[in-house]
């Protein structure tokens, strides 16, 4: 759902995550309509955010002045692996776990915190693991169990011409 205001620029999404800029631009904005003379409620109402939030960046706004609508950057831990080595340890998951010493062809979340470990010395849970692929572009995927004695071109035949007849006789003897 968005919201448009004839005092903004541009629509601010009220129901889904917000960049930077469009925060700061909701900042801003309660701002401006507080100033018009709105209530910190009527405002929030207006932005979908809480009045406590309001509260908080008008009074910033009163302490620090215009520095309050300049977009935060992203607080938290910085990433171990940088650009760089996401891009190297994609290129070694693509060469498969038998490149790498594995006995077998699967790649397990504990295998590859073990690569990691050994190619740039950082060490990363298992668990942890996981999100990181997925930052990659890669999912989580469960190996298919087949025989090794499958022969695909004799089920494809089997497919073709034995299903359909299979198929054909339990519908010929279902009928009265």
């Amino acid at each position: 759902m968005c919201y448009n205001f004839s005092i903004m620029e541009t629509k601010i999404p009220t129901k889904q995550k917000l960049n930077r800029i469009q925060r700061a631009e909701r900042r801003r904005t309660a701002i401006r309509e507080i100033k018009k003379g709105k209530s910190q409620a009527e405002v929030a109402r207006q932005l979908g955010v809480t009045r406590g939030n309001v509260h908080y960046w008008w009074k910033e706004y009163k302490k620090k002045g215009a520095s309050t609508f300049k977009p935060h950057c992203s607080r938290g831990r910085p990433q171990r692996l940088d650009a760089n080595m996401k891009r190297q340890l994609k290129r070694m998951i693509l060469e498969g776990p038998l490149a790498h010493g594995w006995k077998t062809d699967l790649w397990t979340t504990k295998r590859i915190a073990n690569l990691i470990w050994n190619r740039f010395g950082i060490n990363y849970h298992r668990n942890h693991v996981a999100k990181l692929l997925h930052q990659i572009g890669f999912s989580w995927q469960r190996p298919q169990r087949r025989a090794s004695e499958r022969d695909e071109k004799e089920i494809q035949s089997w497919i073709k011409v034995e299903w359909p007849r299979i198929k054909k006789k339990s519908l010929d003897s279902a009928r009265p």
